[in-house]
């Protein structure tokens, strides 16, 4: 099997078409935090404006709504975070890891009760060269 590295020009294309797709769904974009992968949901914060996501550079495209909220919906410890590209007929683009450090997704508590505020005080996407 052949292994590739890609150059930042290809970081970038690959990351810019990941982010044109969870943009593209036809509504707002959003990031649901759940219990599990196929746990309760516990909140659904939409990434607001035209684009949620900046064009990318060096692989790494930023957030572009300013610090987006969402109100708890159920109650429970927060453990998966999935991306959705349409809130009516979502289409499931990227999961991963909810915790306090060192996971794909950190949050300062994972404990979510309903009615809690939570608010995305930033997000990137990266594309790694390999």
């Amino acid at each position: 099997m052949t292994t590739f590295t890609l150059t930042t020009t290809g970081r970038n294309a690959a990351c810019d078409g990941f982010v044109d797709r969870l943009d593209s769904g036809g509504t707002i974009p959003h990031l649901v935090i759940a219990t599990a992968n196929s746990g309760a949901d516990l909140v659904s914060i939409d990434l607001t404006g035209a684009t949620a996501f900046g064009d990318a550079a060096t692989g790494v495209a930023t957030m572009t709504a300013s610090s987006p909220t969402g109100t708890a919906t159920g109650s429970g410890t927060a453990a998966r975070f999935r991306l959705e590209d349409d809130a009516a007929t979502p289409v499931k683009l990227a999961h991963g890891d909810v915790g306090t450090t060192a996971t794909t997704m950190d949050i300062s508590n994972t404990t979510i009760a309903t009615s809690d505020t939570i608010t995305l005080t930033s997000m990137t996407v990266t594309m790694p060269a390999s």
